[in-house]
């Protein structure tokens, strides 16, 4: 008989009324070197890992995303505009900024709900990472 675990730990643990670690820091795996290729960005890869998250946003904030990720991504599909429904600490924004690409952001802290039904125009590219409970 095998015996099956939850994909998400502290989600289950958060269930069950307990602590999912009693080390809150991470650990993470190194992946192994990106493939030359003839990408614009070759170290855009379908798994991600980068222990420098780069100086955007606020890492601190919680969710934050890798601004190393998304200028990757940027610069991958160089759009002409960006829009961030759930801007947070500002990481996309601050990313947008250095690579000189509009960009719209909002968060509900700011007064903007991503779940309302509006028009917000039409955008190249759409940011969306939500939030993620640290709890």
């Amino acid at each position: 008989m095998t015996r099956s675990a939850p994909a998400n730990p502290r989600y289950a643990a958060r269930l069950a009324g307990r602590s999912a670690v009693s080390n809150p820091s991470p650990t993470f795996a190194r992946l192994p070197r990106a493939p030359l290729t003839a990408s614009p960005v070759p170290e855009l890869t379908s798994l991600w890992h980068d222990l420098d998250p780069g100086r955007w946003g606020d890492r601190s904030y919680p969710g934050n995303c890798s601004g190393s990720l998304i200028h990757a991504v940027l610069r991958y599909y160089a759009p002409a505009d960006c829009y961030d429904p759930m801007t947070g600490s500002g990481t996309c924004r601050d990313v947008c900024r250095d690579l000189r690409i509009p960009c719209t952001a909002g968060d509900i802290h700011a007064g903007r709900d991503a779940c309302e039904r509006r028009s917000t125009g039409a955008f190249e590219v759409c940011w969306l990472h939500p939030p993620i409970c640290a709890s």
